[in-house]
């Protein structure tokens, strides 16, 4: 069940689900600075760790397919 659900996230990741993940979080965290001015102030502890971790893995290249496949054998 989780590697069949693992699976289906992979390939939707691999068509245009990165790209649309992308927009959603710049979207959404535009809205929510907008919105919630000090809710930047609250999260910033955890927002350092975030994004040096997806710019690892984009930079490195890390495909969901892959962890998916690793992780159904």
């Amino acid at each position: 069940m989780l590697a069949q659900s693992i699976q289906s996230t992979a390939e939707f990741m691999g068509q245009k689900g990165t790209v649309l993940a992308l927009i959603f979080a710049f979207v959404g965290g535009s809205i929510l600075g907008t919105i919630f001015p000090t809710f930047g102030e609250s999260v910033s502890g955890h927002i350092d760790f975030t994004i040096l971790l997806l710019v690892f893995l984009l930079l490195f290249d890390v495909r969901i397919q892959d962890i998916a496949a690793s992780l159904s054998r």
